[in-house]
């Protein structure tokens, strides 16, 4: 059979990730810092450089988030890419204020996707299954620190990785992403007296799975 009849696309198979969003009111005055900040996300050196620069202002909004570990020079001069698209979306929400009651307010939802580096990861352990390996990443993101530590001493080197690639993406949605927001609602709040916002939220979901259907490059 010629490759011309094959179909071009296979499943890749599943890829465990984190998936989160970025809750905030939806305002004209903040639209150009906010796709300026998740644009230049996509430029490691930049966050690098930002990280850098800001350090003293971004260790102040990091305070009490321990998970994040270290920040050093080191630690940042190591990380790697993890963030690669957002997708952006508004709804209506009502919110209850104890001192103002309900509150009518358009909301801006910011989503993104963060999955580990999952051939690096299955290379770390060439004689183990792929399955096996994605499975174990599974495990790593979605158990407590005690089955994440028991995932490190069992797989030491996939372990200690899930550990850094975990912290990375704290830091880069809060150090990063969230700093950078908070920044431009200071400066708006000096500049043209805009209140600022009592509240920002992030959630976080652990159970994300991403099936990818990619085209069969062996077979085009």
């Amino acid at each position: 059979m010629g490759s011309e009849n094959l179909f071009p696309y296979q499943f890749h198979g599943y890829e465990p990730g984190i998936f989160a969003e970025v809750y905030l009111p939806k305002k004209a005055k903040y639209q150009g810092k906010l796709y300026e900040t998740l644009t230049n996300g996509f430029y490691l050196e930049r966050v690098k450089t930002n990280f850098k620069e800001k350090r003293e202002y971004i260790s102040e909004l990091l305070k009490k988030f321990s998970e994040v570990g270290d920040y050093s020079d080191q630690r940042i001069d190591s990380m790697e890419s993890l963030y690669w698209g957002y997708s952006m979306y508004e709804v209506d929400g009502v919110f209850f204020n104890p001192k103002k009651g309900a509150i009518e307010e358009r909301t801006q939802i910011i989503r993104l996707i963060f999955l580990p580096d999952i051939e690096k990861i299955e290379a770390m352990a060439p004689e183990v299954d792929y399955k096996v390996v994605r499975r174990l990443v599974k495990n790593f993101l979605r158990g407590d620190s005690v089955q994440r530590q028991a995932i490190v001493e069992s797989n030491p080197k996939i372990g200690n990785y899930l550990v850094g690639w975990k912290a990375d993406v704290g830091l880069f949605l809060i150090g990063y992403l969230i700093f950078e927001l908070c920044e431009r609602l200071k400066e708006l709040n000096i500049s043209e007296r805009i209140p600022l916002e009592e509240e920002i939220w992030v959630s976080s979901f652990w159970n994300l799975e991403v099936n990818k259907i990619k085209i069969n490059l062996k077979d085009t």
